[in-house]
This record gives C-alpha cells, sequence and structure tokens, in this order.
C-alpha cells in the first residue's frame, strides 16, 4: 500500500517539475543578445565594406575628373584616350580604364572618360555578395563661345614714369595672344580703347556716325559724353545725338604760327585712335608698342566707349566699317545682343592714377563766326587780325569794315614788313576772310587767344576774352567718377564681366575700380611686372574649363 502510494507522489513530483521546466524563462534573453549581436555586427561589417567602397570610388572620381579636364583643353595636342590613360597610370589606377569618348565642334572640345571600380568585400561576403563595383565617369569641356572683350587702358602722363608703359605694353600683348590663339577662327573680337584727357574713336568710326553728330568736323575725332549719357553702355545713332569735341588746346600757353597745337584736348595721333574688333594678334601688339604717355586722365569715357562697342546699338557702325574694309566680315552683326547664350561679354579696364579734369567749349562758341580775320601770304603764312568793334566787321554788302583803331594784327612773319598792332583794315584787306571760332581754336591754342591776343586790347576785344574763357568748362573729378560708377552699373545690368586692374595706383583709384568690377574676384591690384600676372589670371578666367558633369 504504502508502495503504491510512495509510486504515486514520485509521480505527481515529477510533473510539478516538468511544469515548472516549461514555465521557467531563464537564460532565453542571452541567446537573444547573442542572435543581436551577431546582426549588429554584421551590420556594422557591411557599413564598414560600403564606406571602404565609397572612399574608392570617391578617389577614383577626382582623378577622373583631372583626366577628363587635361583631355579637354583645346591648347591640348596629345590624343585624349593617350592623356586619360597616362593620367590614371601616374594615379596608379589605369587597370580601371573602360572607355574615352571625344567630342569636338567649331567652339567645343567635351571628353568623356569612363571607368569602373571594384572592392572586394569582407562581410558582405558571408551573404553571398563578394564585392561592390559600379562605373565612375566624368565629362569636362572646354567652350570657346563667341568673345567680345573691350580692354580699355590708361595711357596718361603718369603711365611713363618708370616702367610701367612698357609693362602694360607686354601684359596687354599676352593677353590677345593667349585670348586669340585659343579662341577658336573668327569666335573672338577684341577691341581697345586706349584713353587720356578724352577718347580719340579715331576718323572710321565717326565715319559712319555722322547723322548722330550734330556738328561734325575732321580735326579731331572726339565726341562729348555727359548725363545720361553714362546711364546706358547704348551709342544713340539718332540725328543730332552728341556733340563733336572741339579741337582746342586749353593747357598749352606757347603758340607759333602755322603749327599744329601741341596738346589739344582730343588728340590727333593715330596711335590713340580705338582699336575696333581685332582679330590679328600681330597687329594689336604692334598698336600696343606704339602707345606713348601723355596727357591727363579720363577713365569713365574710356569705360563708356569700351561698353559701347559691347552693345548691339554699335552694330549699324560695325558694318559699315567692314563695308570700308576696316574690321573684318566675320564681324558682321556683332556686337551680338546682350544675353546672346552664344556669346560672352567681357571688359578689362586699367588705370594708374585718378581722374582729373577734362575740359569743353560750350555755346556760343561752339560755332558761329568769329571776330579773327585770316589772311595767308603767297608762302601760305598766316596773319591774323581782330576786329575790335562792338558790331559786325562786315557790311550788309559783304565789305569788310574801315576804320581807324577798329583792327589790331596779332602776328608777323620776318621778311613780311607787318607791323603788329592797330590798323585800319585787317591785314591783307579785301583778301582776308572771317574764320569760325571752331577755325581759331583748332589754329591757336586758348590761353595765347584770350591772355595774349584779346585781354590786353582792351575794349570788346578783351570783354571777348573773359567769355570765351567763362566758355571753357571743366568736367572735375567728382563729375566723371559718378559717371564711371553710372556706366560700370550699367555694364554689369546688362551682363559685361568687369576685370579692373590698379595698378601702381592710388587707394582712391583702387576704390573706384573695385566698385566698377564684376566682383571682388575680378578686381586685381599690381605693380610691377605683376600687371602680367593680372592680365595672364584674366585671360585664363575668360578660357576656364568647367566641369560639366
Amino acid at each position: 500500500m504504502s508502495t503504491a502510494i510512495d509510486a504515486r507522489v514520485k509521480n505527481i513530483s515529477a510533473t510539478r517539475r516538468l511544469a515548472r521546466f516549461g514555465r521557467d524563462e531563464d537564460g532565453s534573453f542571452i541567446i537573444f543578445s547573442m542572435f543581436m549581436l551577431v546582426l549588429m555586427l554584421m551590420i556594422a561589417g557591411i557599413s564598414v565594406d560600403i564606406e571602404r567602397y565609397e572612399v574608392a570610388r570617391t578617389k577614383l572620381q577626382a582623378t577622373v575628373d583631372g583626366a577628363a579636364l587635361s583631355a579637354a583643353s583645346l591648347s591640348q595636342d596629345i590624343p585624349a584616350e593617350t592623356m586619360v590613360k597616362d593620367y590614371l597610370r601616374v594615379h596608379g589606377m589605369a587597370t580601371f580604364f573602360e572607355d574615352v569618348e571625344v567630342s569636338n565642334t567649331v567652339n567645343n572640345k567635351s571628353v568623356t572618360v569612363e571607368t569602373h571600380v571594384t572592392v572586394p568585400t569582407h562581410w558582405m561576403n558571408m551573404i553571398g555578395i563578394p564585392a561592390l563595383a559600379g562605373p565612375v565617369s566624368a565629362t569636362a569641356a572646354e567652350s570657346i563661345s563667341n568673345l567680345e572683350i573691350s580692354m580699355v587702358l590708361d595711357v596718361s602722363g603718369s603711365m611713363g614714369q618708370g616702367s610701367k608703359l612698357p609693362n602694360l605694353k607686354t601684359a596687354a600683348g599676352e593677353f590677345v595672344e593667349t585670348i586669340l590663339n585659343t579662341a577658336s577662327p573668327d569666335s573672338a573680337a577684341i577691341s581697345v580703347v586706349p584713353y587720356t584727357t578724352q577718347v580719340s574713336a579715331g576718323p572710321n568710326v565717326l565715319a559712319h556716325m555722322q547723322d548722330a553728330i550734330k556738328d561734325p568736323h575732321a580735326r579731331s575725332h572726339c565726341l562729348n559724353f555727359s548725363g545720361t549719357d553714362f546711364d546706358t553702355t547704348a551709342i544713340d545713332l539718332s540725328a543730332d545725338s552728341y556733340s563733336q569735341t572741339v579741337h582746342f588746346d586749353v593747357r598749352n600757353n606757347s603758340w607759333t604760327a602755322n603749327m599744329e597745337l601741341v596738346r589739344p584736348e582730343c588728340a590727333t595721333r593715330e596711335w590713340s585712335d580705338m582699336m575696333v574688333m581685332s582679330q590679328d594678334v600681330g597687329a594689336l601688339q604692334s598698336y600696343f608698342n606704339a602707345f606713348r604717355a601723355t596727357d591727363w586722365t579720363s577713365i569713365e569715357l574710356g569705360v563708356k566707349w569700351g561698353a559701347a562697342l559691347l552693345d548691339p546699338s554699335f552694330s549699324p557702325v560695325i558694318d559699315g566699317m567692314i563695308s570700308e574694309g576696316d574690321v573684318d566680315n566675320v564681324f558682321a552683326g556683332r556686337p551680338s545682343v546682350h544675353g546672346d547664350r552664344d556669346t560672352r561679354k567681357y571688359m578689362v579696364v586699367m588705370t594708374d592714377g585718378i581722374n582729373t579734369n577734362e575740359h569743353r567749349i560750350i555755346e556760343p562758341y561752339r560755332t558761329g563766326a568769329s571776330r579773327v580775320f585770316e589772311f595767308r601770304d603767297a608762302s601760305d603764312r598766316p596773319f591774323y587780325s581782330i576786329w575790335a568793334g562792338t558790331d559786325e566787321p562786315i557790311d550788309a554788302d559783304g565789305t569788310i569794315k574801315t576804320r581807324d583803331d577798329g583792327w589790331y594784327l596779332v602776328n608777323t612773319h620776318a621778311g613780311s614788313g607787318a607791323t603788329v598792332g592797330w590798323t585800319d583794315t585787317p591785314y591783307g584787306g579785301v583778301g582776308a576772310t572771317r574764320m569760325s571760332w571752331r577755325e581759331v581754336f583748332a589754329a591757336v591754342p586758348t590761353k595765347v587767344l584770350t591772355d595774349t591776343w584779346f585781354k590786353p586790347r582792351g575794349g570788346a576785344i578783351a570783354a571777348e576774352g573773359t567769355a570765351i574763357k567763362n566758355a571753357i568748362k571743366a568736367t572735375n573729378r567728382p563729375i566723371k567718377d559718378a559717371n564711371l560708377r553710372a556706366v560700370c552699373d550699367s555694364a554689369k545690368t546688362q551682363g559685361v564681366t568687369i576685370y579692373t586692374i590698379s595698378f601702381e595706383a592710388p587707394k582712391a583709384a583702387r576704390t573706384l575700380l573695385r566698385d566698377c568690377a564684376t566682383s571682388a574676384a575680378t578686381a586685381f591690384d599690381v605693380k610691377g611686372t605683376e600687371i602680367s600676372q593680372a592680365f595672364a589670371a584674366i585671360a585664363a578666367d575668360i578660357n576656364r574649363l568647367r566641369l560639366v558633369n
């Protein structure tokens, strides 16, 4: 009996122990934790594999970018595939090379480099991925679109100091050589505006602007710009838009009859005329080499003309010059419209100093008949007599008036027998001709005219001398600086990139040119031969390679 009971008790005890064992959870978290640890290690390992692949891909991408850029240069003579393979080999990545595609058009060279990268895996190999691989490519292009460049260069008197002018000539010559030898034929047009007190547009330019000039003459070739003219880059070719600068000399106080003016406000030197739309390296360099340092400084007039030569409003003038053989016919229709996708416009503005004064003659002395009469003898020697009356020197019937103390002869020539002083008729009598004020100013410096000829005579002659002095107006530096800022802003608004070079210039000039430049990166401040480095940097920027992918 007791044996059966004991057996039943044992069975019950075993059953209870089995039930407790089934309910016991001790140790299950350790198993789960071990599973999660393995999973986390696997994820971390996969991350390491991916990071190793990305590092390798990034390194290869940088190398491929460099290879594409080097091969895409339009000046590169080595075949693109050879260049790329050598580039990869030098960087220890030759085995990754697959292919090179080259596309050439008139103004563009594009190079696409195809490679691949393969990185063996450690952790991902355990899940059946033995390696990570993928393509790495880069496309680079050097594109020389149509270029329109204005070089606005200071050749004022201060450029004669030291080696300034020789350094400018060298730098400018190297610049045009770099630009034109890199550009596709017929795509780049370079215009040059040398400026001093004024800008001589040259006879070939003004010949095609005659309708726009309300008082044209052929003695010199400058235009007067003022006020709102600087608010635009355009040239207005409608009738009577501009006054031509009177040919006169306000600075010189000595004079020899029948001699050219020594320092006319608008220079008549051939080398100082603008060079318009050229692609001839030799012609441009010869032009630079003829530069001389002289006169005063009008930066705003240089920039106005430089901007105008980039403005489509000037194209009728260019077309007219083409018809005369003065500009290559490949530039017909240029300057291109602003915003043209195929054209880039640049202006390089260089100065070594600040704006100074520029003088102009206002009415009533810009036109009209003067009180000066001229007679030329058989040897073509001029004699000048001044009418002293307050009335007209010629009667209604065309007869020159005769009156005691009515005329004053102001010059003589050796052997002529003439005597300086008061006379009752102009020297030469009926053979004398009345000069226009424009002719008088072109023959005699204004200081000689007013201070030597007119003022000492007294009466109406002296009063005329005072009136002439009052009619000579100077445009001073504050106005010129404001005009410069206005035309620079207008050009930048039109999309023209402006580079400026302050060449051993004072602080005020550096500030002014920084304001004119497109950005701080396009404003250079240089000394000595550094001007060549500035021009070289600008040329490199204009011709820069652009990574397009």
